[in-house]
C-alpha cells in the first residue's frame, strides 16, 4: 500500500522551450524554468551569507578555508557519517574546536544563545528549499526528515550522506510504500549548496548540539538528521511537517510567479525532464534478456538482486553504479540547466542544440581565448609570476584598454583582446558563414558586456601574481559579482555606443573580419624518451 498523491497537474510547454504553463485545479500559471534557477542561485548565496554571520569576526577565514569536497574521503560501507571517519576527522578537527569555542565565548547568555538558535532553524529552512529546488525530483515533504548524515543508534537505520564521484549525494529516504523502510534513491547536490551544506554539517551542528546542551534542550536527532527542528514542538516533534515544508519554500521563493509546493515540483520537474530529456524516462519496461532467461528471473530481479557492481556506491543503497549513475545524471542535468554545475564534454554534447544554453554556447572557448590573449597582449607575465604579475594585472583592471571608448572621432574602440575575445563569443572556433552580414546597428551591446566580463575574469585570475581560476558555476558569489559587472559594462556600452556610433560599427565590422591566428606549423614527434621515439 503507497500514500496517496494527487495528480491533478496538467504543464503544457512553450514554443520558446523554456516557459511551462502549470495548469493545477483549473488555475493556469506561466513559470520559465530560468526563474527558478535564478531563485535557486539568489537561497545558496544567501545560505553562504548566512554562514558568514553565524561566525565571530576571527573566524571569518574558516568557511572559505574548510575543505574541498576533493580534500575529503568517504568508505562508502563504514556505518558512521563523513565527519566521523578517521582520515576526515582528523582534517576537520582544528577547524570544529576554534569555531567551536569562539562561538561558545560570544554567546554567554540565554537571550544570545536562543537568538543564535532561531538563525539556525532559518538557515536549515533556507538549505532544505535549496536542496527542493536544485536536487532533481525531490523528495516527497514527508521524506526530507528521515535524511540522515550518520547513523541512528535508537532506529538502527543507516547514513544516508555519501561522497559518490566526487559529488556530495543524499539518498535512503523513507519509503512511501508501507511494507518497506527505505527507498532505493539518490540524489546529487550542486557544487555551491554541497560545500555549505558539508561545513554546517561538520563545523556549526557539532555547536548548536553544545548550545543545546548548554539550554537543556533535545539534542537526539541533530547528531543524525540533516533537516530537523532547532527547538521540538511542544509536542515532542522534531521534524518539519508537509504543510510547513510548503509554507518554507512559499516564504524563500516569492519572486516566482507561482505558489510552490514540493508535490507541485515534483511534477513540474517530472514533465521537464519527460518533455526535453525523454531519454532519461524510459516508458517501456525492458525486456527479459538470454541472460535473465537462463538465470531463471525477470529483469528487474537481475538489476536489484543479482551480480551487482558495486564499484563508488553504498551496498546499503540497494542499487548498482549504473542506476546510481543515471539518478545522478537527473541532478546533475538540472545543476546544469540553472548554471550550478560546468557541463563537462559529455553534457555539452547532449546540450548543444538545447534552448537553455543558446547564447553560452561559446563561452567557454571565449574564456580560454581571453586567458591566452590577456597574458600575450597585456604582458601579465612579461617579468614572471608572483608580484609582478600581480602588479600588470591589477594596470590593467584600472587603465581597461579593452573597455575604453575612443578619446576622439575615427580613434579605435577597445583594443585587440575586446575584438578577438568578442569574436569567440559571438562565432566560437568557426567564425562567421561566407554569408554572414555584420547587423545594420552592429553587433548586440549585452555581447560585447559579456565580451568585457570574461576579460575582466581572465585578468582577475591572475591579481594574485599566480593563476587561479575562477570557476563560475562553483562560486557563486563570483558568479553573481561578474553578473553585476555585465550589467554596468551594458550600461557603459549603450552610452559609449550612442556617442561614438561610427567608431561602434568599425568595431563591429573589425571583429567580423578578424581571423584567429593560424597555428599551422611542423610538427616535430618529442615528448617521449628517446629510444621510444628512435623506434
Amino acid at each position: 500500500m503507497a500514500f496517496q498523491e494527487s495528480s491533478k497537474i496538467g504543464h503544457e510547454f512553450q514554443p520558446d522551450g523554456t516557459t511551462i504553463i502549470v495548469d493545477a485545479v483549473g488555475e493556469a500559471h506561466r513559470i520559465n524554468m530560468e526563474d527558478i534557477g535564478t531563485e535557486a542561485r539568489r537561497i545558496i548565496l544567501e545560505i553562504e551569507e548566512s554562514i558568514y554571520q553565524w561566525l565571530p569576526q576571527k573566524n571569518s577565514d574558516a568557511f572559505n578555508g574548510f575543505p574541498d569536497i576533493s580534500q575529503l574521503s568517504d568508505d562508502l560501507n563504514h556505518p558512521r557519517s563523513i565527519f566521523h571517519q578517521k582520515g576526515n576527522a582528523a582534517v576537520l578537527e582544528p577547524i570544529v574546536s576554534t569555531v567551536q569555542k569562539s562561538l561558545l565565548q560570544s554567546l554567554s547568555s540565554e537571550e544570545d544563545r536562543l537568538a543564535w538558535l532561531q538563525h539556525n532553524e532559518h538557515l536549515l529552512s533556507l538549505f532544505l528549499v535549496a536542496v527542493a529546488l536544485t536536487c532533481g525530483i525531490p523528495p516527497r515533504a514527508f521524506q526530507f526528515k528521515s535524511l540522515q548524515f550518520d547513523r541512528c543508534a535508537e532506529t538502527g537505520a543507516s547514513r544516508g550522506l555519501f561522497l559518490i564521484s566526487g559529488c556530495l549525494a543524499i539518498g535512503k529516504p523513507a519509503a512511501k510504500q508501507s511494507e518497506k523502510s527505505r527507498h532505493e534513491c539518490l540524489w546529487f547536490l550542486p557544487p555551491a549548496l554541497a560545500y555549505s551544506l558539508l561545513f554546517y554539517l561538520a563545523v556549526l551542528r557539532p555547536v548548536v548540539i553544545e548550545v543545546l546542551t548548554l539550554s537543556r534542550k533535545e539534542v537526539a536527532r541533530q547528531s543524525t538528521h540533516i533537516f530537523c527542528r532547532t527547538i521540538p514542538r511542544t509536542n515532542g516533534l522534531c521534524s518539519w511537517n508537509g504543510d510547513e515544508i510548503t509554507r518554507m519554500l512559499r516564504e524563500h521563493t516569492k519572486n516566482i510567479n507561482l505558489t510552490l509546493s514540493v508535490g507541485l515540483l515534483r511534477q513540474l520537474y517530472t514533465a521537464f525532464f519527460r518533455q526535453y530529456f525523454p531519454d532519461l524516462c524510459g516508458t517501456r519496461a525492458p525486456a527479459d534478456s538470454p541472460m535473465d532467461r537462463q538465470a531463471q528471473h525477470r529483469f528487474y530481479t537481475g538489476q536489484r538482486h543479482c551480480g551487482l557492481t558495486i564499484g563508488n556506491v553504498p551496498r546499503s543503497l540497494g542499487i548498482d553504479v549504473t542506476e546510481a549513475r543515471q539518478l545522478g545524471a537527473i541532478s546533475q542535468l538540472l545543476h546544469i540547466v540553472f548554471e550550478l554545475r560546468l557541463p563537462d564534454a559529455h553534457w555539452k554534447l547532449l546540450l548543444q542544440h538545447s534552448h537553455f544554453l543558446p547564447s553560452l554556447q561559446h563561452d567557454r572557448h571565449a574564456l580560454d581565448t581571453a586567458r591566452l590573449s590577456v597574458l600575450r597582449e597585456y604582458g601579465i607575465l612579461s617579468r614572471g609570476a608572483g608580484p609582478p604579475a600581480a602588479l600588470k594585472a591589477r594596470a590593467v583592471l584600472t587603465t581597461c584598454p579593452f573597455s575604453t571608448p575612443p578619446a576622439r572621432s575615427g580613434e579605435t574602440f577597445g583594443d585587440a583582446v575586446l575584438v578577438e575575445v568578442l569574436h569567440a563569443c559571438l562565432f566560437g572556433e568557426g567564425g562567421p558563414s561566407h554569408h554572414d552580414q555584420t547587423p545594420p546597428g552592429g553587433y548586440p551591446v549585452a555581447d560585447m558586456a559579456r565580451a568585457i566580463s570574461l576579460i575582466v575574469q581572465a585578468v582577475e585570475e591572475w591579481t594574485d601574481g599566480n593563476y587561479r581560476a575562477v570557476v563560475r558555476q562553483v562560486d557563486l558569489t563570483a558568479d553573481q559579482h561578474f553578473k553585476e559587472l555585465e550589467k554596468l559594462a551594458e550600461k557603459h556600452l549603450r552610452n559609449a555606443k550612442d556617442n561614438w556610433s561610427d567608431e561602434w560599427l568599425t568595431l563591429c565590422r573589425v571583429v567580423r573580419t578578424h581571423r584567429p591566428q593560424n597555428l599551422r606549423r611542423d610538427w616535430n614527434m618529442r615528448g617521449l624518451p628517446k629510444d621510444t621515439l628512435d623506434t
